[in-house]
């Protein structure tokens, strides 16, 4: 996914910025890497490991190492750094599974190698909001597997087995109880780090599971809790960049918060003279052009536009 557009000048202020799960499906902060931008890494790799060894066992692929998640309901517990009982599962060859992220770690370990390998972990989260500035949160489904006790855990590998008294069921959850929990985990993250910026990324799409238009509806639904930011063309731009497109400068300029009306350089000059009120009425202004266009057909021609224009 490397291009020309690599490392873009992007006239912002340095942020830092972090991306908490989406790794087991594809990694957004791998790809913003190859986009020229570096996301916080707070669990890196020991130096004297391979590279490829590292990837094996997911490093650098988020900020943390904590899997998939892809749900506020695992990103909130996750952060709010608990020990859940049952969390140590058995895999066929006797040794200890981590069941909070059973998709990190290609093979089980001792247990109490897995203890110290968790806590060490969290010890990382509980660094994270102090350390990044914008949070990018991956979230692809409304689904969980949760045990009695309402914890969140990763999908079972065949071949492991459950702590005694375990029961797992996949649940669904409603678009109020993730909203609820979405607006927590920002609550939690402001406390520790009060200008925290907390972006959802939207990609259903990368899951195989049952009514996906359903899903992509009840995602899109967390967009309106307070305090979060969300912005489908970055959306489309990581899919992009995924499949090897282009758009890298576009999505390093949007995932350090930046207008596109910024990108290549410095803000146009008309920019930093503008109140607030002259900027909304500029928007309005483009968004009449498009007076012609109703709705979300509007709104998607907007998008394919920007994409478009950016990804060249």
């Amino acid at each position: 996914m490397e291009d020309e557009e690599t490392g873009p000048e992007t006239g912002l202020a340095s942020s830092k910025v972090g991306v908490l799960g989406g790794d087991g499906l594809w990694s957004v902060a791998e790809v913003l890497r190859a986009a020229g931008l570096a996301p916080v890494d707070l669990e890196p790799a020991p130096k004297t490991v391979a590279p490829e060894v590292a990837a094996k066992w997911h490093y650098g692929r988020a900020t943390v190492r904590a899997g998939l998640l892809g749900h506020p309901r695992a990103a909130l517990q996750l952060l709010r750094c608990e020990l859940p009982k049952g969390w140590i599962w058995k895999g066929a060859d006797g040794l200890a599974v981590d069941g909070l992220r059973p998709e990190v770690d290609p093979e089980g370990l001792p247990k109490e190698a897995m203890l110290a390998y968790r806590l060490a972990h969290l010890a990382a989260v509980a660094r994270l909001p102090a350390e990044v500035d914008r949070l990018i949160l991956p979230l692809c489904t409304t689904r969980a597997m949760v045990d009695g006790a309402g914890t969140v855990f990763g999908a079972r590998p065949k071949g492991v087995t459950l702590p005694t008294g375990v029961k797992l069921s996949e649940v669904s959850f409603t678009v109020k109880e993730m909203q609820d929990d979405l607006a927590a985990l920002v609550e939690l993250l402001r406390k520790a780090h009060p200008g925290i910026v907390v972006q959802v990324t939207l990609q259903p799409s990368l899951m195989e599971q049952p009514d996906p238009v359903a899903i992509e509806v009840a995602l899109r639904a967390l967009t309106s809790v307070p305090g979060v930011t969300h912005d489908p063309v970055f959306d489309a731009l990581l899919l992009r960049r995924l499949s090897g497109g282009g758009g890298a400068a576009a999505l390093a300029h949007l995932a350090q918060g930046g207008d596109l009306d910024t990108l290549g350089g410095t803000p146009a000059p008309v920019a930093a003279e503008e109140s607030d009120r002259e900027k909304r009425q500029r928007r309005k202004e483009r968004r009449a052009r498009n007076k012609d266009k109703k709705g979300d057909a509007a709104k998607v021609v907007c998008e394919d536009e920007l994409l478009e224009a950016f990804a060249k």
